[in-house]
Parts: structure tokens; sequence; C-alpha cells
């Protein structure tokens, strides 16, 4: 089966408009000879955020570390601290 005459041309107007919407944001997307790939700071994946914020934590007492996870401090998620984690007292 054969792809449609104009998916190459199609795919790549995506692309470009693609690049456009997220470079304002940082983001790139990047081709290589079989696929493309994200390219994104660390700092603005949640998952990478709550890593250096739980080795924050862990690192501090339970008083310092629970501000670590208010929502203005996190910028994680929906900005609600975990439920399942609460500071000893």
């Amino acid at each position: 089966m054969r792809p449609p005459q104009r998916a190459r041309e199609t795919l790549y107007s995506y692309l470009s408009r693609l690049r456009q919407a997220l470079a304002a944001a940082g983001v790139a997307i990047l081709g290589h000879s079989a696929a493309y790939s994200v390219e994104v700071d660390p700092a603005a994946v949640d998952m990478h955020r709550f890593t250096q914020l739980v080795a924050a934590a862990r690192a501090a007492d339970d008083e310092a570390a629970w501000p670590l996870f208010t929502p203005r401090r996190s910028g994680c998620g929906t900005g609600y601290p975990s439920p399942i984690w609460t500071p000893r007292g």
C-alpha cells in the first residue's frame, strides 16, 4: 500500500507549525535519519522537578521539607501536595 501523494509535504507542514508553537516554550523537535525527537529543558518536566524536590526534602528536616511541596514552590502537576505524605508533628 502506498502513502497518500502529499503525505510527506503534509507531515513537514505540521512539523513546521509544531516547531514554531513549541519554540516559545524552549522545546525543540529534532529530525534524525528515521525518526524525530523532542528536546526540552529537564527543569520544565514535572518528573525531573519532582525528583529534585524529593532529593532536597530528604536532605532537610521535616519542617524545612514540607514547604518544598507547596504549589508555588514545586510548580509540579496540579499543585497539590501528595495526600500520602504529611510532616511529622
